[in-house]
């Protein structure tokens, strides 16, 4: 009818069809401002003890510490296995079991499949709540996915910068009534259904705006998603003698190690593309200003770092052998 609204039609509308999406009843999720407020309230929610501790992967975007520390908590940094790239479960079920700990919060790296079952024995057996970061795992929990919702709640982000990106918004998907209630309330200013203001809330919810554009975005997913997978597919050929498999499964410890993220140095290698002057040899005539100087200037080296690209030892030589450097 023209009206704006919160909660408004298009809002409710995008939320039955996420869930179809995902597979879940359009009740087991609730639509917010961004995947960080998700997190954020998913630990309020779940009632751990300000001040208490919040064991969390070290290795993860900054926003998952920025949403512990939001919520009240104070983060405690656990390692990540090689294979996974994600916390061991046992590992922290025995972290937890010492004691001072409110709060697990689990990162999904790069949207990767977690063992769900796994986090949820963990949070069974030490009757600590873990809330699960799946920032980037909007594919990942597809309907007959690699990775399905279980009894610990999940943030999943539909920013830009993901693989379907509303320009700002995220959901939580959770299979606990109540705890959904409780986020529905925080996340509108402690209002839901009544005029009173029952929680200390903030204003987290998704706009009409932002859903009508994820509406139109579902409507072109499977063409979005080929279009994805065809660039996957580029990679995969890119990376020449990784063995990986379609979707998920890749052998994490032998990407990091061809990418030099683990052990070894990198080559530096100056790529010549177009420069800020619009010419194709802008890198080349800086490498020759560089050179001719005793003391090159600081301003000429830190431009000579929008060309430079850290490549693998192995990959130089490859590109050398075949010409391509």
């Amino acid at each position: 009818n023209g009206w704006y609204s919160n909660h408004g039609p298009l809002t409710r509308r995008f939320q039955a069809r996420q869930a179809g999406h995902w597979g879940i009843e359009a009740g087991q999720l609730t639509l917010l401002a961004n995947a960080t407020a998700a997190l954020t309230l998913a630990l309020l929610a779940c009632g751990a003890a300000p001040g208490s501790r919040c064991l969390m992967p070290s290795w993860t975007f900054a926003a998952s510490a920025g949403a512990v520390r939001a919520a009240g908590l104070v983060p405690h940094f656990t390692d990540v296995r090689r294979d996974t790239w994600a916390p061991d479960p046992a590992e922290v079920q025995a972290l937890a079991m010492a004691g001072g700990v409110g709060a697990i919060l689990v990162v999904a790296p790069f949207g990767a499949p977690l063992d769900v079952p796994a986090w949820d024995a963990v949070q069974a057996a030490t009757g600590i709540p873990v809330v699960i970061d799946a920032a980037a795992a909007f594919d990942t929990l597809r309907a007959g996915g690699p990775m399905a919702l279980g009894a610990c709640p999940m943030a999943v982000s539909l920013h830009a910068t993901k693989v379907f990106g509303i320009g700002e918004g995220g959901a939580l998907l959770s299979r606990d009534p109540r705890l959904l209630e409780r986020v529905r309330r925080l996340a509108n200013f402690g209002f839901l259904g009544t005029r009173e203001a029952a929680l200390p809330g903030v204003n987290a919810k998704l706009s009409e705006y932002a859903a009508a554009i994820g509406l139109a975005g579902l409507d072109t997913w499977r063409d979005t998603r080929a279009r994805w997978a065809a660039v996957t597919r580029s990679y995969r050929t890119g990376l020449h003698g990784t063995e990986a498999s379609p979707g998920f499964g890749y052998p994490f410890e032998k990407i990091a190690r061809a990418f030099r993220m683990i052990d070894d140095a990198m080559d530096a290698v100056i790529v010549p593309w177009r420069g800020e002057d619009g010419t194709d040899t802008a890198a080349t005539d800086l490498l020759r200003r560089i050179a001719a100087m005793p003391r090159p200037l600081t301003d000429d080296l830190r431009r000579l770092q929008q060309y430079t690209v850290p490549v693998p030892p192995k990959a130089r030589g490859y590109w050398l052998g075949v010409g391509a450097l």
